[in-house]
């Protein structure tokens, strides 16, 4: 387990405190974890200080994933391919001709 990093920024309010923290555990875990490697999950706590919200989290494994773990979400006959003989659309932007005023 990893040390504990606190933010450097303050909060006024715990309701603040809690969305900024419920974005520092999805960014970091994206972050941190590799798509078929290694795995972390962020803990995060938040502390009053002086009458300011404080966050701290570290990171924590969570174990490794092996690949696709077929939760079909993505099957192959939803996905759309493009032919590479067919050329794209081009589609023209029209100006009005109108003056404003």
């Amino acid at each position: 387990m990893e040390e504990w990093s606190t933010l450097e920024r303050d909060f006024p309010t715990k309701e603040k405190a809690l969305k900024a923290a419920g974005i520092i555990q999805i960014t970091e875990s994206r972050l941190s974890s590799n798509p078929n490697g290694v795995q972390f999950d962020i803990e995060t706590e938040i502390f009053e200080m002086d009458g300011r919200w404080r966050i701290k989290f570290r990171k924590v494994f969570a174990g490794y994933s092996t690949g696709c773990g077929s939760c079909s979400s993505c099957k192959e006959s939803n996905l759309v391919h493009k032919k590479d003989n067919q050329p794209g659309k081009l589609i023209e932007f029209k100006r009005n001709k109108q003056k404003l005023t």
